[in-house]
């Protein structure tokens, strides 16, 4: 009877084994095939448009967010209003009146505020600000950008854009004056304005008392302090054709959605 029952289960055994091995085998056709990921990886802004829209029109009186971007460890977004009014070009253009600039500060570390903004007209569509960002500046400064002859700006009321940069400003700007780079323990961080004129902008990695550090221009270990690399105002694109709003998070597109 012992014997039985072991030559029994053993035939259980060799039953389950076979049952299991065919109710898990997959036909073929359902086997998933993986390419390599070399040919498969889609590149950074290479088949994707991400923008958004800026309404404009002549009783609108909401601020927009143009831009967010995050430097000190404190996220900040960035907003606008822009005031139009009809052109004297005709039925199809507005007038730009004045931008109105704030920011707000998201768990600051550091505040960043509204240093300046510059804004000009691109080609025929293109509405170009650039905002100049600044640590250590009140959040709650706005900047009002006012509309003169010499700066007028119309655009049409269909298929225009706003194309726009955050520029990090350093902390710590010093005058070209008092710039020594003889010496050997001094470090500057520099930033070239124009290549043509070699107008440069200089700054120091500390306020005086060495309490503040400029960690997004300077990198520091001990008695070892090096200049970062401005990467901020790199416009290499390096060949690839980028669809906004860019490849950084200093850059940003708007369709402009005129409203009467």
């Amino acid at each position: 009877m012992k014997h039985l029952s072991q030559t029994t289960f053993l035939l259980l055994i060799i039953i389950s084994c076979f049952s299991c091995k065919k109710m898990t085998k997959l036909p073929t056709s359902k086997v998933i095939q993986y390419e390599s990921l070399e040919n498969d990886t889609i590149q950074p802004h290479q088949a994707l448009t991400f923008s958004s829209s800026f309404i404009i029109n002549e009783v609108d009186d909401r601020w927009q967010s143009i831009a967010s971007s995050q430097n000190y460890g404190t996220n900040y977004g960035i907003f606008a209003k822009i005031n139009a009014q009809q052109s004297d070009l005709g039925e199809k253009y507005f007038s730009i009146k004045n931008i109105e600039f704030k920011t707000i500060n998201y768990k600051p570390t550091i505040s960043v505020g509204i240093d300046t903004v510059v804004v000009k007209k691109r080609g025929s569509k293109t509405l170009k600000i650039q905002v100049y960002m600044k640590g250590l500046v009140n959040p709650k400064k706005t900047f009002d950008w006012i509309s003169t002859d010499s700066t007028k700006i119309d655009l049409p009321k269909e298929n225009s854009i706003i194309r726009g940069e955050r520029i990090l400003q350093p902390l710590f700007i010093v005058n070209k004056t008092d710039v020594d780079i003889t010496k050997k323990n001094k470090q500057y961080f520099k930033r070239v304005l124009n290549k043509r004129t070699e107008d440069t902008l200089y700054s120091e990695s500390s306020n005086k008392d060495g309490t503040i550090f400029d960690s997004e221009f300077f990198y520091k270990d001990g008695h070892h302090l090096v200049a970062k690399y401005d990467y901020d105002m790199d416009s290499d694109r390096r060949g690839v054709i980028i669809k906004d709003p860019g490849p950084r998070c200093r850059e940003y597109n708007h369709k402009i959605i005129f409203s009467e």
